[in-house]
């Protein structure tokens, strides 16, 4: 599972316990360093409307990359700068949303192909389509004999998880805004749960992955090695990560700062591009830079990166610090390491043959 931080743990300030008016809170950012900001001149009203929209603690977000320890307060940058950091982040999140909606769309389209060849009520057994014996190490994991292995795999097992996704879907289904899910709902008087083409429409992204984790390895495999071109475990990785990002857009989070507790599998190749300072892959925006143009590339070859690309190099722009410092606080290795590593998606990828027919791009 993969999870982020929510406090750089590098930064404590102490949180504001008395109501402050809008310009007292802008007047407050001035106090701490923040620089531009003159209560006599004629942009002091834009700055406290600007407030009023943002708010103090979400564009207090922003700064973080610009307090300096030695001297307590905010170094090289200005409140305009401030908010010109948020509102690229906003677009830094539209681009990697849009991206992501088309992951989660080929994802629930190669499910729905799968599971509906023989039949498109089949999804509704889970005996017939779902991994049913062994463990799945997808699923969880247990530690036995100071081993870690995947959770056990019965009929007691599947029959739950099979009444806790329909018990969950029936919902999903009648509030559907979906127009064909909807026409269903009005005429099927015999059936409770559409098709399984219209039943990926309403899921989440999150049920959708966790549907693929269900499969039977081979159905896994089909999904994973030939949509995708990944081994499973770096798919299933990916896709995680891809969802709670998914998340941060959807609720409009600090995206550009973020900070992850654990990561995908990050190949070998990349660490060219990113900062291993400290000897590590850094748990930072590149990283999720990666997964999302791994995935993206491997569905569409001509996908246009260069919205991301130019968002990314304008979060590096117009402040105090380096263009080089902010790169590096994303993960990368420098800034031109971001053009780098997205123009590397051009080059033709390597591909891996295995006796089973299956194959990895590399």
């Amino acid at each position: 599972m993969t999870d982020l931080s929510i406090s750089e743990g590098f930064f404590m300030e102490k949180i504001m316990e008395h109501h402050l008016s809008y310009v007292d809170q802008v007047l407050l950012f001035k106090k701490k360093g923040i620089t531009g900001i003159d209560q006599n001149s004629i942009k002091f009203e834009k700055q406290v409307n600007t407030l009023k929209i943002i708010g103090y603690y979400k564009l207090k977000q922003y700064s973080y990359a610009f307090w300096d320890h030695d001297n307590n307060q905010y170094m090289g940058i200005s409140f305009d700068e401030l908010v010109k950091r948020y509102y690229r982040d906003q677009r830094l999140k539209q681009e990697i949303f849009q991206a992501i909606g088309d992951i989660e769309t080929a994802l629930n389209n190669e499910i729905s192909y799968i599971l509906g060849k023989t039949d498109p009520y089949l999804y509704l057994d889970f005996e017939k389509w779902c991994q049913n014996s062994g463990r799945n190490k997808y699923l969880g994991t247990v530690k036995r004999r100071g081993r870690i292995m995947g959770v056990k795999i019965d009929k007691y097992k599947i029959k739950n998880e099979e009444l806790a996704f329909l018990s969950q879907l029936q919902h999903q289904v009648k509030k559907s805004n979906y127009i064909d899910v909807q026409k269903f709902e009005r005429t099927d008087r015999t059936r409770i749960f559409p098709t399984v083409w219209l039943m990926v429409n309403t899921l989440s992204f999150g049920q959708s992955i966790y549907l693929a984790k269900l499969m039977l390895p081979d159905n896994r495999k089909e999904i994973s090695q030939k949509l995708f071109h990944l081994d499973i475990k770096s798919l299933i990785q990916s896709l995680e990560l891809l969802n709670l990002i998914r998340n941060i857009c959807c609720h409009n989070g600090d995206l550009v700062d973020i900070s992850l507790k654990t990561m995908p599998k990050v190949a070998t190749k990349y660490r060219k591009y990113l900062n291993m300072d400290n000897g590590n892959y850094p748990h930072r925006l590149a990283i999720v830079i990666i997964s999302l143009l791994d995935l993206m590339y491997s569905l569409n070859k001509k996908y246009d990166f260069k919205y991301l690309k130019r968002t990314l190099n304008s979060l590096c722009k117009d402040t105090g610090r380096t263009q080089n410092y902010l790169a590096k606080r994303m993960g990368f290795k420098d800034k031109n390491s971001i053009n780098a590593l997205i123009e590397s998606y051009k080059d033709k990828r390597a591909i891996t043959f295995y006796p089973d027919g299956s194959y990895i791009y590399r």
